[in-house]
């Protein structure tokens, strides 16, 4: 599948919980600024002390300027190429071509990486590095990185009932004396959208499992760095509604918000998750939860959880949701678009929030970059990205084809040597060698 490799893509383009200023990115202050992110996360990670899953988080840790191949590293590259900076490593990254906020294999080494500009804040860096490091002790806590788009999580029903999840669960924080009833109630929105959707139960829990543990270690280490909980949670949830999707994003909103209460209880939580169905069951053993109200689809009422302004806006967005699509589709669907079968295991980038959900398997990524045999595309403005039953990513026909480069509306492909587009019998682009 070509999102195997992309599973650990976090934050590429997510920055949900980062300043939307950052760092300096000239070429001159690169190491000085790196060197300082750099010591933020170690002295985060060491003063977390192994607390959070009993195995440190202070891992190999790169920094890449993705522009220029600069980077600079918490150890020495594998080859002793780079040079010594102060207690840190810098050069031009030679290493794996995953250029992302992901964890990576290097020399049979795993590494975290994270892209250059950084978040402004300190606080964001430390929970963006705190984050990406999980990724690399997940497989020692035997939680092998796994993920999976939701598409239930982009129709309105589906983000409606999470939405009211959340914020009951964010009530159950912050409102100690009603925790029981806010956490009922969150339990039986839940309950609801498994209902409702098919196979919705395991696919929240493959994410959140993934995405979900990785954004509440992020979280624990921000917190114990001095941030305001109900503060910081509160400010988390405002944002939603500014994210297109929730089909690859949602579980970095269930994962801190159910973590942290599981952290109130005195249940070892963790030493069950392998074996447990999700998040909901492990509330319900935590807090000895034996009923859940059995609900409809709210109408009205639950005022407690904004339930009038959220209904209101996810009414409107499915409405322009589906507008986008058919904008979309018109443009990329001909009988001209261009047809490509990617290679299995090709790397891939793209926005978590800029993902449009057809139907299962079937997606519009509104920005998407890949490198293949037969060059690079780079997608600013819509691709259609089928997985079922092969993966393939169709896009809207060439306007301009030379020698190196092909361009379309909202899309290039830099061509590899020898390689170039062709249109075949059917009338369809593919790549093709010359």
């Amino acid at each position: 599948m070509l999102f195997r490799l992309i599973s650990l893509l976090l934050f590429l383009f997510f920055t949900t919980n980062c300043s939307t200023n950052k760092l300096q990115t000239s070429k001159d202050s690169f190491v000085e600024s790196g060197s300082t992110a750099l010591t933020d996360f170690e002295q985060s990670c060491s003063g977390e002390g192994k607390k959070t899953w009993k195995h440190t988080l202070c891992v190999p840790m790169i920094i890449l300027n993705k522009d220029t191949m600069e980077s600079i590293a918490t150890k020495p590259d594998p080859k002793g190429k780079f040079t010594p900076e102060g207690s840190y490593f810098s050069g031009r990254y030679y290493g794996p071509k995953v250029y992302a906020n992901t964890s990576i294999e290097w020399e049979d080494q795993t590494w975290s990486m994270v892209l250059w500009p950084l978040p402004e804040s300190k606080l964001d860096r430390i929970e963006l590095m705190n984050h990406e490091a999980f990724h690399s002790i997940q497989n020692d806590l035997g939680l092998p990185a796994n993920s999976l788009f939701i598409e239930h999580l982009d129709q309105y029903d589906g983000r409606l009932l999470i939405r009211l999840e959340w914020q009951a669960l964010l009530q159950a924080l912050t409102e100690p004396k009603a925790r029981t009833l806010h956490l009922q109630n969150a339990l039986a929105f839940r309950k609801l959208r498994f209902q409702k959707f098919k196979g919705a139960q395991e696919k929240e829990h493959v994410l959140d499992f993934n995405e979900g543990l990785a954004a509440y270690t992020g979280t624990v280490v921000r917190l114990q760095n001095g941030d305001d909980k109900n503060i910081y949670l509160k400010n988390l949830l405002s944002k939603v509604p500014k994210l297109t999707s929730l089909a690859r994003s949602a579980s970095y909103y269930t994962g801190p918000l159910y973590g942290l209460l599981l952290d109130k209880t005195e249940y070892n939580w963790k030493s069950g998750l392998k074996n447990s169905k999700g998040f909901g069951e492990l509330l319900a053993k935590a807090y000895k939860i034996q009923k859940v109200p059995k609900i409809k689809l709210p109408t009205q009422g639950y005022a407690e959880y904004d339930f009038t302004h959220i209904n209101e806006f996810e009414r409107r967005r499915a409405d322009e949701i589906k507008q986008k699509i058919s904008t979309y589709l018109k443009k990329i669907d001909s009988p001209n678009s261009v047809l490509i079968k990617p290679t299995p295991g090709s790397p891939g980038m793209f926005d978590p929030n800029g993902i449009l959900a057809i139907s299962e398997g079937d997606f519009i990524y509104t920005f998407y970059q890949t490198t293949d045999k037969w060059g690079t595309l780079k997608v600013e403005d819509g691709v259609r990205i089928k997985n079922t039953p092969n993966t393939k990513i169709i896009l809207s026909e060439p306007q301009e084809i030379g020698d190196t480069l092909v361009k379309g509306d909202g899309w290039t492909i830099e061509l590899a040597k020898n390689w170039t587009i062709k249109k075949g019998s059917d009338g369809h682009f593919r790549p093709s060698v010359k």
